[in-house]
């Protein structure tokens, strides 16, 4: 548990170095950036640990690739006619980063999944984050914040304490 002041402390020592906050920012997590080709983005982070394939027609370039195991926190991207359209982390309300890329693992990271909804409140607050409720994805199980600048999704699910995913689409 972290005491307050060692909090606002973590969150006055944020910088370009914390990749979770730079992708709450700018939409870009690392080097990853929607638009890219399925190639550029293999080339920038490396092979998938696995792949699903969204069609039969053409699967290499309509796709979810998958980086870490699907029990820990996980990276998965969505390659749509050949393009990256969504940047997906996972954290089912797991703080385990173990089998996340070595590129993601060795920064920094304010936002786990034991990160309760106040806890993201603090940290917009401190960071000048603009958010609001996604009304269309919010009910009885889920809470969805909406950054408004990059359009990124926060997903709360069932519980206000455990952050489930943070999710960026270029279909709105």
């Amino acid at each position: 548990m972290i005491c307050w002041y060692e909090f606002v402390w973590q969150v006055s020592m944020i910088d370009q170095d914390n990749i979770i906050i730079d992708f709450l920012r700018t939409g870009k997590l690392g080097p990853l950036k929607l638009g890219m080709s399925r190639t550029q983005v293999i080339e920038a982070i490396d092979i998938p640990d696995a792949e699903g394939y969204q069609r039969r027609k053409d699967p290499q370039n309509n796709c979810v690739l998958l980086y870490g195991e699907t029990d820990k926190v996980n990276l998965q991207l969505a390659i749509h006619q050949g393009k990256l359209t969504g940047i997906w982390l996972y954290f089912y309300g797991n703080d385990n980063l173990s089998s996340l890329p070595n590129w993601m693992t060795m920064k920094s990271w304010l936002l786990t999944g034991s990160s309760s909804i106040n806890h993201f409140f603090s940290i917009a607050d401190q960071t000048g984050l603009a958010w609001r409720l996604d009304q269309s994805l919010t009910d009885e199980d889920q809470t969805t914040l909406l950054l408004s600048r990059t359009n990124l999704k926060l997903i709360w699910d069932f519980d206000l304490n455990s952050l489930y995913a943070i999710m960026l689409t270029s279909y709105q």
